[in-house]
């Protein structure tokens, strides 16, 4: 699972892998985590100085380490950042000492030999998966049309989740009594 952070510039918002940590100013950091929880993808850990300037899903956030959740909004005097979840199939080689030693394709139910390629459905970001398939039978389902992932429903070939396009931010009342002056001009 890659945790994506967006940020909106140039009139569309731009994904950056979070690796690390990501600093947003003075006042917070991003990180990713190894999620403990099913919900959470990652942290904001908000500064003394960012106390009550930081706001996750329309709260202000105290100095400290609170859990993000795919698609949270972060806010911050002006700048606004998104996280989200991208979960994509992984290609491994099966090995019994790290899959399991009786380990079946959930497609065939034939049993896996260790050294053949195998694909892992990694689920969503609120519901992991971990079933395995045979690389060859993986491949013959995405050739069905509306596949999904019998076990957890997950997607692959559905597109990237973007945030929302922000909303124009209205003038405030002294600049917006002046441009109507002026047009009227």
């Amino acid at each position: 699972m890659r945790i994506l952070v967006w940020k909106w510039k140039d009139g569309d918002w731009h994904p950056e892998q979070l690796t690390g940590l990501f600093r947003i100013g003075c006042a917070a950091a991003l990180m990713s985590i190894d999620p403990v929880r099913a919900d959470a993808i990652a942290v904001v850990v908000v500064a003394e100085a960012g106390s009550n300037i930081v706001g996750v899903r329309g709260s202000l956030l105290p100095a400290g380490i609170s859990a993000l959740r795919d698609r949270d909004k972060i806010d911050l005097i002006g700048e606004t950042y998104w996280v989200s979840a991208e979960c994509s199939p992984r290609e491994e080689i099966y090995d019994p000492l790290r899959h399991g030693s009786d380990v079946r394709c959930f497609m065939t139910k034939a049993r896996l030999r260790a050294g053949e390629p195998i694909t892992v459905c990694v689920g969503t970001a609120t519901a992991p998966c971990g079933t395995v398939y045979r690389q060859r039978a993986w491949a013959d389902l995405l050739t069905r049309p509306g596949f999904r992932c019998p076990n957890c429903s997950y997607d692959p070939r559905a597109e990237l989740w973007k945030p929302p396009v922000p909303l124009e931010r209205p003038l405030p009342f002294s600049q917006a009594l002046r441009a109507m002056q002026e047009a009227r001009q």
